[in-house]
């Protein structure tokens, strides 16, 4: 639960502008998955788990290249990013113009939580 608030933030606070930061998570979950999935088949220990534990094996070790190197380009988005959000509150112009951009998200945003809290039949959610 924690995790994925945490991935919710990041996702939120940096978006499209930092894509090796899901590609750092995602492979993290990946990994999660395939070692429960690993540590199911040895218990199970049949021919058929045991050669499925060996593929498990495989896509742990695949994904680890793929968090060393996006984890660690992310780190230089970040900075990128985190540069450019203080110089946006540095001046109140592109504070603004900032604002402004993202009217509708933040009208979205309040009418779904103030909706939510009145307990409307009308809110949706993005599934339906």
């Amino acid at each position: 639960m924690v995790y994925k608030g945490a991935i919710g933030l990041i996702a939120g606070l940096f978006g499209n502008k930092a894509p090796n930061t899901m590609a750092c998570t995602s492979n993290f979950t990946r990994i999660a998955n395939y070692s429960i999935a690993l540590g199911e088949n040895f218990k199970t220990g049949t021919n058929v788990s045991l050669a499925q534990s060996a593929i498990d094996l495989e896509n742990i070790f695949a994904s680890i290249d793929p968090i060393v190197y996006g984890c660690y380009t992310s780190a230089f988005e970040f900075k990128d990013i985190t540069l450019e959000y203080v110089n946006t509150f540095k001046d109140w112009k592109n504070m603004l113009i900032s604002v402004a951009h993202k009217a509708g998200d933040i009208y979205d945003v309040t009418m779904f939580i103030v909706n939510g809290i009145k307990a409307k039949a009308d809110v949706t959610t993005d599934d339906g």
